[in-house]
């Protein structure tokens, strides 16, 4: 049970990381720039790289 609890809050933590970054990456865009926050998107918050779109 410890080892399911681990991996489960190394897996939100995970998730949340690559959200934070999302956000920096987005505050860096121009407002204007909807290319740029695609690419954030697609950077920081692919489902198979960081499990978010998973479940």
């Amino acid at each position: 049970m410890e080892t399911f609890q681990r991996e489960t809050s190394s897996s939100q933590v995970d998730r949340w990381d690559a959200v934070d970054n999302y956000l920096v990456c987005i505050s860096e865009c121009s407002l204007d720039d909807g290319a740029c926050v695609t690419r954030c998107m697609e950077v920081h918050l692919k489902p198979e790289d960081n499990e978010l779109g998973a479940g």
